[in-house]
């Protein structure tokens, strides 16, 4: 991801088998600051989150309280 240059990017990865997962990456700026509630994990020049995000990056439906891909346990 070092070499890309981007805002925000949001991918929907749809699968036939194990159903459609949401992932949402967001640059960091001085200015951007998400709430614990948003569950996003943080590194040094970016935060990743998963779930059905805004553009701006906030959960628009409650995340499960599962792991992301509850079928590789």
């Amino acid at each position: 991801m070092a070499n890309i240059e981007f805002y925000n990017a949001k991918i929907q990865l749809e699968t036939e088998y194990y159903g459609t997962f949401h992932f949402f990456w967001q640059v960091k700026t001085g200015t951007i600051k998400f709430e614990p509630k948003e569950h996003f994990i943080e590194t040094e020049k970016w935060f990743f989150g998963y779930g059905y995000r805004n553009q701006f990056g906030h959960l628009e439906e409650t995340l499960e309280e599962r792991h992301i891909f509850p079928y590789f346990q």
